[in-house]
């Protein structure tokens, strides 16, 4: 894939991209935007210059929010291409084209750093394999593409969660996390060596130094099992969890937990790009680990994550052969150590995996 020549053909003259995905499809962009994405790094992969990195991420994801803002208003959106993938997930044209742009600003800068993106097997026929110390960058342009369409035919409210996610991490160390939630006008951002992620919500900036304590226990997950007539008799006997958080967006829904509203989120058949942003950020408020992360492989195999995971020869074996397919790994679980025991959590995995 030659990405210098993808990433030179999309600018265009007065402040405009043009998605190669759909050349129709413009980008307006600010003048920082332009500064950012004609950024090179001035030092090795082996000295990353992460503050650099953070600010650069910043700015294109506040200009990557205002845009799927922008075509999520059916005006514009209406003319969006939506076709259905191998597995029958949708996938738009803001999809693709906002994963293609992303990764062409990786690939230009950091050749050698690898890429586990939804939509690559889309774009370039395939995902990235990668190695237990490589530096990974997950990105999932649209989380929640469904209600990203919901929103072109019905309009946008309060309840519809679309996420950008783009992380970098290195092996299992997360270095750098950008969350936008552009439907709702706001991003989170953050990065290793750093006492806050920032939430930034149309200017106004709000430092998020830890996470509070949720005492009542508060399950987000996007399990099927949670719609009407679902089996959580576990949840709704054992924990007493009333009802479940659940958004349809599994990067917001988790991120839940720096938010406050849940202290357990678990996904069968996890996808990395669905997780692995808004997990980076609560690793960089939770530096002692209150909340624990592992993924099941099967009942036996049970992995803290993603540090040991991805120190584990087999379990990123696991990665790339799930990314040759549909992307699936594993049952993925995080919970707040103070309001779970290790019984209760073997328990759901056994019930739920």
């Amino acid at each position: 894939m030659d990405y210098a020549d993808r990433f030179n053909k999309v600018l265009l003259s007065n402040n405009e991209l043009s998605l190669a995905t759909n050349n129709n499809i413009i980008i307006t962009v600010d003048n920082d935007f332009l500064d950012a994405w004609n950024w090179h790094p001035k030092t090795s992969t082996a000295s990353l210059d992460i503050s650099a990195i953070r600010d650069k991420l910043e700015i294109l994801g506040r200009n990557f929010n205002q845009f799927v803002f922008r075509y999520a208003d059916p005006k514009y959106g209406s003319s969006l291409g939506i076709t259905d993938k191998k597995d029958h997930d949708p996938v738009t044209d803001i999809d693709k084209g906002l994963e293609d742009l992303i990764s062409c600003w990786i690939k230009t800068r950091f050749p050698s750093h690898k890429i586990i993106g939804e939509e690559q097997p889309e774009l370039y026929g395939e995902r990235d394999s990668i190695n237990g110390d490589d530096y990974v960058w997950y990105i999932d342009p649209v989380d929640g593409t469904e209600n990203f369409i919901n929103a072109v035919n019905q309009g946008i409210n309060s309840n519809t969660y679309v996420g950008i996610n783009i992380s970098l991490y290195h092996g299992g160390i997360p270095l750098v996390a950008y969350l936008g939630i552009p439907l709702l006008e706001y991003y989170y951002i953050g990065s290793a060596g750093t006492k806050n992620v920032l939430s930034v919500s149309q200017g106004e900036v709000t430092a998020i130094p830890s996470i509070a304590t949720v005492k009542e226990v508060s399950v987000g997950t996007e399990d099927s099992l949670y719609v009407p007539g679902g089996d959580y008799s576990f949840f709704r006997e054992e924990l007493c969890v009333k009802d479940a958080y659940i958004l349809k967006c599994s990067s917001i829904n988790l991120a839940g937990i720096i938010e406050n509203k849940i202290n357990l989120f678990y996904k069968k058949r996890v996808k990395l790009w669905d997780i692995m942003t808004a997990l980076a950020l609560i690793r960089f408020v939770d530096p002692d680990r209150r909340f624990r992360a592992k993924i099941a492989i099967d009942h036996n195999e049970i992995y803290d994550f993603p540090e040991k995971f991805f120190s584990s020869k087999k379990c990123v074996a696991l990665v790339n052969q799930g990314n040759r397919q549909s992307g699936e790994t594993g049952f993925f679980i995080i919970y707040d150590k103070y309001n779970y025991d290790d019984k209760q959590i073997r328990k759901i995995i056994e019930l739920y995996r």
